[in-house]
């Protein structure tokens, strides 16, 4: 799991502009900042697509033998990635996406069970896990990361205590949802119920990841907010000592 469309409208906007706003792209960045962990992750369009295989395999595999399920639901990721070409769109996170789908159906056929298929989508999560919650332990917040590469300033919300109280909490909700959904797969993965393992593959997908989104853009907006309110009380107190 680019973003093909905007990011998703619930998301809060910038606040108004007065003597002592942010600038445009300091006010815009809350949104700015989900959309660009959305783009991780395909976008809206790419994290839809590649839902669909998996829903062809689920469904095959419920009513014919495994391969067929395997042949259908590969088939239709390259489907998709060609209606991508055919319509300009960016297929680079398609193309990776069917790599990814590839070597699902390639670990399916050769185990000879559906379960496997799901695999590469439990290590993955782990892998994601990992990134997000190994960059609270060396103190680089991977949700901080990201705004410093919207702002086009990399260390600058290093130096504000409540962006980083704000990034570090984002990215802990992210690395949490990783890791509970990762846990839950390597479960049903264990116990072999492949029909569980389709469920929470499309139940935490889309759905969680919009409220992670909002979640992170209401965080970076607060952390803005106190900056701005320090920044403000710290030359209040200048003033006054002049």
């Amino acid at each position: 799991m680019t973003l093909a469309d905007e990011a998703p409208s619930g998301l809060p906007s910038g606040a108004g502009q007065d003597d002592g706003a942010p600038t445009a792209a300091v006010r815009t960045a809350p949104t700015a900042v989900g959309q660009a962990l959305l783009d991780g992750f395909g976008g809206r369009r790419g994290v839809i697509d590649s839902a669909l295989p998996t829903v062809v395999f689920a469904i095959a595999n419920v009513i014919g033998p495994l391969r067929t399920a395997v042949v259908l639901a590969g088939a239709t990721g390259v489907l998709l990635a060609v209606v991508r070409a055919a319509r300009h769109q960016p297929v680079r996170q398609a193309l990776s996406g069917l790599v990814g789908l590839g070597f699902a159906c390639l670990l399916a056929l050769r185990s000879g069970q559906a379960r496997t298929f799901y695999l590469p989508g439990v290590l993955l999560g782990w892998a994601y896990a990992a990134a997000f919650l190994g960059s609270l332990v060396v103190r680089r917040p991977l949700v901080g990361v990201v705004m410093g590469h919207v702002r086009h300033d990399a260390a600058g919300w290093r130096t504000s205590p409540p962006l980083r109280r704000a990034f570090s909490l984002a990215t802990l909700a992210w690395g949490t949802y990783f890791a509970a959904k990762a846990l839950l797969g390597t479960v049903l993965f264990a116990r072999g119920q492949t029909t569980g393992l389709a469920v929470v593959r499309l139940a935490l997908g889309y759905p969680p990841l919009l409220l992670l989104l909002a979640l992170t853009a209401a965080l970076t907006r607060a952390g803005q907010r106190a900056e701005q309110a320090h920044a403000g009380a710290s030359a209040g107190t200048g003033e006054a000592q002049q």
